[in-house]
């Protein structure tokens, strides 16, 4: 322990921590440590409190109860410098899902413009979880959002419009890259 935190402080000092933006802390063999000696990294990655850190995204989430329109948790995630969360796998979905206790429904950040589903992080659509038959473009106004029922525990997704005289409120869950 004494020498992993010597070579912690060593390495800040000089610099040499530094992999693609990353803190990382090097692991040594065991006895004194030289710098050839270095043979493994583990980057040590952040969340604020409340915010959970879920490694295969390198990303922190939060999710947020309440009854808000989809505008209305854009701006909150926005004011804590993140966006409604962009999901990319099954496993992520699964991860959020665990996060939001299985709470009824929570507005992500897939939103549509020019006819396409895009994630509002601008990160690529590359995976989704549509409930049967959505996007059905459902109501009145334009079907321009998308929510997660994990309430059912299914963690499919819905579209419905994102106007705020929309009936629907539901939770939110925002997302950021975890701090370094």
């Amino acid at each position: 322990m004494k020498i992993a935190s010597i070579m912690r402080h060593y390495m800040r000092r000089a610099k040499l921590n530094q992999l693609n933006s990353k803190k990382c802390l090097y692991e040594c063999e065991p006895g004194w440590a030289k710098l050839n000696q270095l043979n493994s990294k583990k980057c040590l990655y952040e969340c604020e409190p409340g915010w959970a850190y879920y490694e295969p995204t390198a990303s922190c989430y939060i999710s947020v109860r309440g009854n808000f329109s989809f505008n209305e948790a854009r701006n909150g995630c926005e004011e804590r410098g993140a966006n409604l969360t962009s999901i990319h796998s099954e496993e992520e979905n699964n991860f959020i899902n665990e996060l939001s206790d299985g709470e009824s429904i929570y507005w992500i950040g897939l939103q549509k413009k020019g006819g396409i589903w895009r994630w509002i992080d601008g990160t690529p659509l590359t995976y989704t979880k549509w409930r049967e038959g959505e996007p059905d473009g459902c109501c009145a106004a334009e079907a321009d959002t998308a929510a997660a029922n994990y309430g059912s525990d299914t963690g499919e997704w819905d579209d419905g419009p994102s106007v705020s005289s929309w009936h629907n409120t539901h939770n939110y869950v925002c997302k950021k890259q975890a701090s370094y």
